[in-house]
């Protein structure tokens, strides 16, 4: 680009729906254009001369890009009137490189659509797979609440045993609503949300998995939670599904020991692009941060991890865990990232909006 061009400006959108700009024309006739009046011969618009003193150079060169007679995207040179004469001269050869790069991208988004399809065509099929289970499944955990709504009758209100039924029955229901979530996993969700106090959700998944999924294999868990953490505005068992995973996930990745570290904070970073837009920049978040000391994720991976049927745990995994994750804290007008370094461990960030009462 030209000399002027402010280094604030990231990226730009110009509109190409009616074609009155000379990229927009270009891109529609097909046809290299120029705001010399070589070949333009028609007055600027005032997006044109408005990306002329962008880039800081005299005027545009618009070379079109098409594959298989369909418009890929647009080439704009910034150049002077001065070079402008030479360049004119070597259009057709650059026309040629131009097609060949515009091949290259028209290849990769047929790859990527029918990847696409592919991958919609295996979720529905797991998808019909999970209705039958669910089925089958809700049948024999119905009998076991039945059983344990008996064994809380016969013992007395304060046996310490009561505790564990009803965690027992929270976990049952949960099954139950994982599964109907994996049956219809094309639906749009409506999410219930509710002011839930993240720390003693937190405190209550460490003490659910401390002795299966912790202790087993050598872990110690860390928690470092804000003590005035506001309430988050989320769906309770939606997060408590996404936090699960993320701990079952973080302990399979060390099964021979190692540290988990659960942070919470109150942050104000404002909305993220095109993920918060209903959403204000004052807005608080609540940031939870699991962090392990395992093997971290290949980068292969970690590009694609929130995808379905991605997976770095081999064969045995379907790779829906972090896709499922994914869904549900956008669902909840949140955000999930990982940062991961191999053979120094895996960090997740998950961030929601706390409670609108509760301001800065």
């Amino acid at each position: 680009m030209g000399p002027g061009l402010d280094p604030l400006v990231k990226e730009l959108a110009v509109s190409v729906q009616k074609g009155r700009c000379l990229l927009a024309k270009s891109l529609s006739r097909g046809t290299p254009l120029d705001s010399f009046g070589y070949l333009a011969k028609e007055a600027l618009s005032i997006t044109d001369n408005q990306l002329i003193r962008l880039i800081g150079t005299d005027g545009l060169l618009c070379l079109p890009m098409v594959a298989h007679r369909e418009p890929v995207g647009v080439v704009i040179l910034g150049i002077d009137e001065t070079q402008f004469s030479c360049l004119s001269e070597e259009i057709s050869l650059l026309t040629m490189f131009i097609n060949q790069a515009a091949l290259s991208i028209y290849a990769e988004n047929v790859r990527q659509t029918q990847a696409s399809i592919v991958q919609a065509e295996r979720l529905r099929a797991s998808s019909e797979v999970a209705r039958r289970v669910a089925h089958e499944v809700n049948n024999p955990l119905g009998i076991i609440k039945n059983y344990l709504k008996m064994l809380g009758i016969k013992l007395s209100e304060n046996n310490a045993v009561q505790e564990e039924i009803n965690i027992i029955n929270e976990e049952i229901d949960r099954i139950s609503g994982i599964i109907s979530v994996l049956s219809d996993f094309f639906e749009p969700k409506v999410r219930q949300k509710e002011p839930v106090d993240i720390n003693s959700l937190i405190s209550d998944l460490i003490k659910i998995t401390h002795e299966a999924l912790l202790v087993e294999s050598g872990i110690k868990a860390q928690l470092d939670l804000e003590p005035s953490l506001p309430p988050a505005m989320t769906d309770k068992n939606g997060l408590k599904q996404v936090l699960i995973n993320l701990i079952k996930n973080a302990a399979e990745a060390m099964p021979g020991g190692g540290n988990l570290n659960i942070k919470t904070r109150r942050v104000f970073d404002g909305p993220k692009k095109d993920l918060r837009k209903d959403l204000h920049e004052d807005q608080a978040y609540v940031k939870i941060t699991i962090s392990d000391d395992g093997p971290g994720i290949p980068e292969r991976i970690r590009s694609r991890l929130f995808e379905p049927f991605v997976s770095s745990k081999g064969k045995g995994h379907a790779g829906l865990g972090l896709s499922i994750a994914g869904s549900i804290i956008r669902d909840l007008n949140g955000t999930i990232t990982c940062e991961s370094e191999e053979a120094k461990g895996t960090t997740f960030k998950i961030e929601l909006p706390v409670e609108k009462t509760q301001g800065r």
